[in-house]
């Protein structure tokens, strides 16, 4: 089995775990050729039937991913065995899943799940040209970025229908659908027959009715020929939300209990009948802009509220770089430079270079730093150089160079940028600047950073001794 910190192939380091289940784990790792965030899926530990069904899942999502493209759909990078076992490496989307939002915010507002259920009919419509049955569509396997854009993250219990012999997978799928899949997200005639697209459409159905009340139809496939009384209440529920002028709630539940009949012949009967009923409950131009706005608010509000651990690491990149656009986007420098030292606290990120000399700009705008500024500078450049040495980044030259204009920055900003005043002010500055200029001169080897370090250190002998 995998853990955080090692290499598989020599060409990928693990940075955490990222979920489990009963295919296996799921790892966020880094690639070491480009620093590029990955994804490696790691088939289940053992022996025995589990274990096999778990590699075939795996098998099978490579020959799928490697015959299909979409924007939605994370690409197939490379395939890797380690200790026996296969890896299947795909690429990094950012987000969250749809089942962590409704965990930690509760059921979503109706406006934000007509638009996610418009995208997950998109998906559907590609697949389904292609004759693949997803067979597994769930809250779990849909991420959700800050814009509201979902991602399909797992095809591992996909169904291909005969007649696709253009894709490379192969007919195990037949047998291993049922098996693989999440039972209470599940067509009912996956027990027993075939599915086809109206068994992806059943399981949207019960997906959107997670996402608005927090609930599904239940742990075991239903025997009912209809959606219960069960999912009738959790729905009428929604009826009694304040503020729906346009009876959008009521629409919508009309149409999820049509996608969860459990007789196929009176569900809709394919994800473009299912689409066009959703664009005519509200037009897409016309809430486009509250949608997005919800969605950017519900990231934000799970985010908050991650504790510490593996979830923070997951998560710390999305807010992470959501602050960071906010920063950009300010026209107030002291709520850019808030948001900045937010971002700078976050548990599991990582220091670069952009962030480093966001800060400098930021701290150095006003001519003055103060001591909460100077704290922050001295730990992000330090953590920075910790990073990118502990991972033999600065072995190259490239890299060491960066670091080199880094630390001259720093040093001048610290030269020039003070809150001392009197006849010691310069001396002070030099002891602040003087480290720093030392670090440009020993990274920076023999290019021009270096050189200008060290005239910069000779200027400040010169002005010390004046003291």
């Amino acid at each position: 089995m995998l853990r955080a910190g090692s290499v598989p192939g020599g060409k990928y380091k693990i940075l955490n775990e990222l979920g489990q289940g009963g295919m296996g784990h799921v790892w966020l790792a880094q690639r070491r050729a480009d620093r590029k965030c990955v994804v490696i899926k790691e088939a289940r530990e053992g022996q025995g039937s589990d274990h096999e069904t778990s590699v075939r899942s795996l098998e099978n999502e490579r020959a799928l991913l490697e015959g299909i493209r979409h924007r939605r759909i994370p690409a197939y990078l490379d395939w890797l065995t380690c200790d026996g076992g296969p890896l299947l490496v795909r690429a990094y989307r950012e987000g969250y899943p749809l089942s962590e939002a409704v965990r930690r915010n509760g059921p979503m507002e109706v406006s934000l799940v007509l638009f996610l259920m418009r995208q997950m009919c998109g998906l559907l419509l590609f697949l389904h040209r292609r004759n693949i049955i997803l067979c597994d569509l769930k809250p779990a396997n849909l991420v959700m970025n800050t814009e509201g854009i979902l991602s399909l993250i797992d095809l591992g219990s996909a169904y291909v229908k005969p007649g696709s012999e253009d894709l490379p997978v192969s007919r195990a799928h037949r047998n291993l659908s049922f098996h693989a899949v999440t039972p209470k997200y599940a067509a009912p005639e996956l027990s027993s027959g075939e599915p086809d697209e109206r068994s992806d459409i059943y399981s949207l159905g019960v997906t959107a009715l997670f996402l608005l009340t927090g609930k599904t139809a239940g742990s075991k496939i239903p025997a009912a020929t209809s959606p219960g009384e069960e999912e009738r209440t959790f729905l009428r529920k929604l009826h009694k939300r304040a503020g729906d002028p346009d009876n959008l709630q009521r629409k919508l539940t009309a149409v999820i209990l049509k996608c969860m009949e459990k007789n196929p012949a009176e569900r809709f009967q394919s994800a473009g009948e299912l689409k066009r009923s959703l664009d005519a409950l509200s037009p897409v131009r016309r809430d486009a802009v509250r949608l997005k706005r919800a969605a950017v608010c519900a990231a934000l509000c799970m985010i908050s509220a991650v504790s510490l651990g593996a979830a923070a690491t997951f998560l710390a990149p999305r807010e992470y770089a959501e602050l960071f656009h906010l920063a950009e986007e300010t026209a107030e420098p002291e709520e850019r430079k808030q948001l900045l030292f937010r971002a700078c606290a976050l548990p599991g990120r990582r220091p670069d270079e952009r962030m480093c000399t966001a800060l400098m700009t930021s701290c150095g705008a006003d001519g003055m730093l103060d001591a909460e500024e100077q704290a922050v500078l001295e730990k992000e450049l330090s953590l920075y150089e910790e990073t990118a040495s502990g991972e033999n980044l600065m072995q190259a030259d490239k890299n060491r160079e960066t670091y080199a204009a880094l630390c001259l920055r720093m040093g001048k900003l610290f030269r020039d940028c003070s809150t001392d005043t009197g006849s010691s002010a310069m001396a002070a500055r030099a002891v602040r600047a003087e480290p720093w200029f030392r670090k440009a001169f020993a990274f920076g080897g023999s290019s021009r950073t270096a050189v200008e370090a060290e005239a910069c250190m000779q200027a400040m002998d010169f002005c010390t001794e004046d003291q």
